[in-house]
């Protein structure tokens, strides 16, 4: 299924204004931190739009080994779900990074404080993706294909619905459908890394659980907490 909204689909997004999802972080098994995404909408030169934050922090025990304290803000459209502009504060054990992007689609420009690329057209943040797939009425074997932008960097991400799974979290028991994405250019995360995302298999595809796995250990995210 190649990348298409319709107003049945923008109509499941109702949901996400002012939603806020706290995660717990596992890192190997060993409690590692919290994370939280929250979305509301906006309004960006009369442009209605969608404002996505996600922070990111280690907690005390971790903080002594590798203390992250990530901030990032992102903004789409409510319409197609196309990135707008970025700002990623990073601070990863004692490295600060600050990262902002503009992307120009008159131009096909994606503008940021250390270089100019030219991209194909819609292009998705990976956090920003997530909710547009949320807006999909997701079924087994389903295929959707779009390009994300992240860093100065453009990969082809081919998303597939695998499987339907059940998972408990400390909110509750949740029958989800498996996400699988990769990348059609190359390794999807850094490290020759992977991903699965656990969505409810219901009209609001909350992310009930996410993981990432490297060959640096397995990273999990699991919903404790839904504002």
């Amino acid at each position: 299924m190649k990348l298409k909204f319709s107003t049945l689909c923008l109509g499941l997004i109702i949901g996400f204004n002012n939603e806020t999802l706290f995660y717990d972080i596992t890192f190997m098994g060993i409690n590692a931190g919290e994370a939280i995404l929250s979305i509301k909408k906006d309004t960006l030169n009369n442009s209605e739009i969608y404002h996505l934050n996600s922070i990111t922090k280690t907690n005390w025990l971790v903080d002594n080994l590798y203390k992250i304290r990530d901030n990032v803000d992102i903004l789409f459209n409510q319409a197609d779900f196309s990135t707008i502009e970025v700002i990623k504060k990073i601070n990863q054990n004692g490295k600060k990074k600050l990262f902002k992007s503009k992307i120009n689609y008159d131009s096909l420009n994606a503008i940021s404080n250390t270089k100019k690329i030219k991209i194909p057209g819609i292009v998705f943040d990976p956090l920003s993706s997530i909710y547009y797939l949320r807006s999909q009425n997701i079924k087994i074997s389903d295929i959707f294909e779009f390009t994300t932008y992240d860093n100065d960097k453009l990969k082809d991400v081919r998303v597939i619905a695998k499987t339907i799974e059940k998972i408990s979290s400390p909110i509750g028991t949740y029958e989800c459908i498996v996400i699988i994405p990769e990348s059609k250019n190359g390794k999807l995360l850094r490290n020759k890394g992977s991903m699965k995302i656990w969505f409810s298999n219901d009209y609001l595809k909350i992310p009930i659980r996410i993981e990432n796995i490297t060959k640096n250990g397995k990273m999990t995210m699991l919903l404790k907490n839904i504002k």
